[in-house]
């Protein structure tokens, strides 16, 4: 039975998805990327996750795009009322234009990040 590996990470933390690295990582077995994209808003990236970098995120999914992942790319998307509701249209449009799959995933407040 052959096993699959994923990964799953927020690029912005992680250059490894530049063209040079892409190619050793498939070589090696990587199968599936998961990756988190909040909005496809720049401003709105940088006030999410607090730091710059929505242009690397897309770059990344791109690569991956063009890389020929044996699964599909996974966009995973966690919606904030009043944040990026606004964006479930244009996150399922991008299935329509690029092989990818987009997960709705339910904010979860808890005492840390209220």
């Amino acid at each position: 039975m052959k096993k699959n590996i994923f990964f799953s990470r927020q690029l912005i933390i992680l250059d490894l998805f530049q063209s040079r690295k892409l190619p050793a990582l498939l070589s090696a077995g990587l199968d599936a990327l998961n990756i988190s994209l909040d909005t496809l808003v720049p401003q709105k990236f940088e006030f999410v996750s607090r730091r710059r970098g929505h242009d690397r995120v897309t770059a990344a999914i791109e690569a991956a795009l063009a890389a020929g992942m044996p699964h599909r790319v996974k966009v995973n998307c966690v919606v904030m009322r009043g944040l990026n509701d606004d964006e479930l249209g244009d996150f399922v449009e991008m299935t329509r234009e690029k092989e990818v799959d987009v997960r709705f995933i339910e904010y979860m407040p808890f005492d840390g990040n209220r």
